[in-house]
This record gives structure tokens, sequence and C-alpha cells, in this order.
């Protein structure tokens, strides 16, 4: 219920005295229903925010188990130039459960009270400090899971089931033991079940006892918000609580069309999003990368000498079966790139040592590259879409590499060498696929 009479200070006190009576019930219900709490030093792993009330109350429904609080110093409130938002300092005191060691943490909050409730509720605290007492990272890291009770055994639909990455992560997650419903157009098979972005009368099928599901945009569009966002709220009343989408590391919140997907999933109690460099599957089987290689020693780019960190479809899948099956909610973006920034001219050089074969990079323009990709049979629109981000990229927009894939999956990303040397038999062999392209070139 809304505490209009609160004011911020008054809301503190009531939040530290529920948290000291371990009342985490009384204490989530301080939130506005779309409240959210965010965790700016939080580690690979632990979420980085949890949003509405009722995902806060079963993020910290096990944390009298985990941290038994004794003590709570007097809080020190700082009021600021907004009347809704105070800063907040103070000291809990007491003994990590499982481990028996002494706990201590300060912790700092911005807090935003509105109407008598948070809704927003920044937390800083050190993470390290706390996995000390909890026994390490790995505890941390389960922190606000219920015991026994994981993502293990799901329910996980799996739309684009039989792509590029999709195929990946429905191995993957069914070798965790996970239900795997692999949503297809042309459905083949046990674990398939038939999907179409463009008939939602299969939707309910489809999200029929789902609990999480991989999301592939429909292909080809500029903006897909209007056909993902009414399936989005019918798997929330179906009772799917995880989403974890495939975006691109081109695509950012303020792109028109393919960046308010972001905003879509961060409506979901649970999310990720995951944001890929170009995928190293493009230089083999059936992209158009691939074909000019086979064809002509050729890769045709508008990229110039910018750089693009490629990334084995196997780490993305890898990361996405993290996000998928995590007891506790990644809640976050992954930008997932391979270990190196490399440009087509290298990427060439290296095709080259590993197959025998000339091969060279033929960078050309924006508008001569949009009409190569159109004639291709791709919309002329998005033909356009995807040459803006070569363009992108000779500008400098991918030459970055993150440690997403070592972080979140404990393994090291695959080099582009290594994955041409395991591969390079595909470029000496004519090879027909049917391909679909996603923004970045990458195929789903």
């Amino acid at each position: 219920m809304p505490q209009s009479a609160r004011t911020p200070a008054e809301v503190v006190a009531e939040a530290l005295r529920l948290l000291l009576a371990k009342d985490m019930v009384g204490f989530a219900g301080l939130w506005a229903e779309r409240g959210s709490i965010e965790f700016p030093f939080a580690p690979a792993g632990y979420p980085a925010e949890v949003t509405g009330r009722a995902a806060i109350e079963d993020y910290l429904r096990d944390y009298p188990e985990q941290l038994d609080i004794r003590a709570i110093d007097a809080p020190t409130v700082h009021v600021t130039g907004d009347p809704e938002i105070v800063i907040v300092e103070f000291t809990a005191d007491g003994v990590a459960v499982r481990t028996g060691r002494p706990y201590r943490m300060r912790y700092i909050a911005v807090i935003t009270v509105r109407a008598g409730e948070i809704v927003h509720y920044r937390d800083y605290w050190n993470p390290l400090a706390a996995a000390e007492a909890l026994g390490g990272a790995g505890e941390l890291a389960s922190f606000g899971a219920t015991e026994g009770e994981s993502m293990s055994e799901p329910t996980i639909l799996v739309t684009g089931g039989t792509g590029t990455t999709g195929s990946r992560i429905a191995a993957g997650l069914d070798a965790e033991g996970a239900e795997v419903r692999i949503a297809s157009r042309n459905p083949q098979g046990d674990k398939h079940i038939r999907f179409d972005w463009h008939d939602p009368e299969t939707y309910g099928p489809a999200l029929a006892g789902v609990d999480a599901i991989y999301l592939v945009p429909p292909i080809g569009a500029t903006d897909p918000a209007p056909i993902v966002e009414p399936f989005l709220a019918q798997a929330v009343r179906a009772g799917v609580r995880r989403v974890v989408l495939l975006g691109s590391s081109a695509v950012t919140d303020e792109t028109p069309g393919l960046g308010t997907l972001y905003g879509l999933v961060r409506a979901v109690p649970e999310w990720a999003v995951l944001r890929p460099s170009w995928f190293m599957q493009n230089f083999v089987g059936g992209h158009p990368v691939a074909a000019g290689i086979r064809a002509a020693g050729e890769i045709v780019t508008a990229t110039g000498d910018g750089r693009v960190a490629f990334v084995d479809a196997e780490d993305i899948a890898a990361v996405a079966v993290r996000a998928l099956l995590d007891p506790v909610p990644h809640n976050t973006e992954h930008v997932i790139t391979g270990p190196e920034a490399l440009s087509y001219a290298q990427a060439a050089v290296i095709i080259a040592e590993q197959t025998g074969r000339v091969v060279r990079h033929e960078s050309i323009g924006v508008a001569e590259f949009t009409e190569l990709v159109r004639e291709s049979g791709v919309p002329t629109d998005y033909a356009a879409f995807l040459a803006g981000l070569d363009d992108d990229i000779r500008r400098g927009s991918e030459d970055r590499v993150t440690s997403v894939v070592p972080d979140v999956t404990g393994r090291e990303a695959g080099s582009f060498r290594a994955f041409i040397a395991r591969n390079w038999t595909e470029l000496a062999v004519d090879m027909a696929a049917e391909v679909v392209v996603l923004p970045g070139g990458s195929v789903y």
C-alpha cells in the first residue's frame, strides 16, 4: 500500500527497521509496483538491477538465510536539491549464515521516493567484502536465489531455434537438463512447435508452460517493436519470468526501431540483452561474405580500415545459456566480442594463411554497398541500414574488446584464427544455404 504521508527520510527509517527485523516482505513492500533496485558495483553473475516490487521480493526472500544482520548504526541522511531524492549512509553488522564469518558492510544508497514509495534505490556496497564473508564469488552470485531452486530445469522457448545462435543454445540448454521448445514456422521434430511472428494464433501454444524465452526478433524488420510488444505482454501474462534478447553491438537504445526492443525486454521481471559483435560464422557456410571468398577470393564491405572484434556463435550461445539458466537473473546488457579486433583486410590475411588461397578485402562506398546488398534480395530500407552499419565500423564503432565471455562462462573467447583453422574447408567448397541477415551482417 502506498505510504503517501511518509517523507523520504521516514521511508529510509522504516526500511532499515524492517531489514533489521528480517521482514523481507515488508521491506520489499516499500517499493512502488514498478520500482527498482540497482547495484552499480555488481560483479559478473550478479544482477545489475531488479525491477518490480514482486521481483524485488523474490530476490530478497532468502536474505535472512544468508545474512543475519544484527545491528544497523544510525544512518546519515543527506538531503538533495530534489525533495524526492536522499543519499543515505549506514553500516550493517552481522554474520554470514553459511560460513559463520563476520559481516560488516558500509552502504551508500541513493534513494528516490515518490508518493511514499521507493521508485529507485541505487545501492553502493563492496562486492569483494561480501564475497569474502559469504564464502566466495560463487556464493555471492547465487545470493537471492532460493536454496535448491534454480533455472536448471525450466521450460525454455527458443525462437530462431534452427538458426546460428538458436541451434547452439538449444543444444546447450538440453545438455544442462532444461526442457527446450524450439519455435519454428515449419516445425520438424518432437521439440519443435509452430511459431510465426505474423500469426498471433501461434503465440499461446508456444508459450504454454514456458518459464523463459530466447528471443530473436522478426528478421528483416527495421521496426519490430509493434510485433514483439504484444508477444512479450502475452508471455508475461502466461507466466514467463525471463527473456534473453538477441540484439547487436551495433544497436543501442537510441537506435530507431530496433533499439526500442531493449526497453521492452527490461520491463520483464528477469532479462538480459545480448549485444554480440559480428559473427565469425559470416566467413563460412552460406553467408554472402563466405560466398564472395569462395567465388572470387574477395570480401566486399563498406568498412574501410575499421576493425571488428569478431565473435564465435559458440561463445554467444554459451553466454545465452548462462543468462537463461543462472539462478540470479543477469538483468543487464552483454556486449559480446571475440578476444581481438581485426579489420576485414587483416581477416583476409588470416584466411589466406589458413586456406592457402589468395583472399583480399575490397572496401566500396556506402551507396554502392547498399545496392549490392539490395541485389542479394534484402529489402531496400534494410539494405541501407546494414550499409550504414558498415560505415559505422569504418568510423570505429566496433573497435573494442570486452571480457563478457570469460566473465560469464568462465572460459576464454575463441580467436578468429582458431575459428578459421577449424572451418577452413568450408571456404573451399561451394555451399548453398538460406541466409537471413541480422544487424551487423550476422546470421541468426
